[in-house]
């Protein structure tokens, strides 16, 4: 699966980073993946099973910019 976060639509709210603090870190004003590859929109990479914290991650994003695929 491959995890990707849409930096340029973060607001910096911080919910992944305290939901999910192994794949997301603050860096300024918006989340990072930590790891991730950096993409034109933000940061993607590739993650074994999706986990609990992932999930919550995802839907805790009131800008909706984290995806998994």
């Amino acid at each position: 699966m491959k995890l990707i976060l849409e930096q340029d639509k973060c607001i910096g709210c911080g919910a992944c980073t305290n939901i999910c603090p192994k794949h997301f870190k603050m860096r300024g004003i918006k989340s990072e993946l930590i790891g991730g590859k950096k993409t034109k929109d933000g940061f993607e990479k590739e993650i074994g099973e999706v986990d609990k914290d992932v999930k919550d991650a995802v839907n805790s994003c009131p800008a909706m910019c984290i995806l998994v695929k």
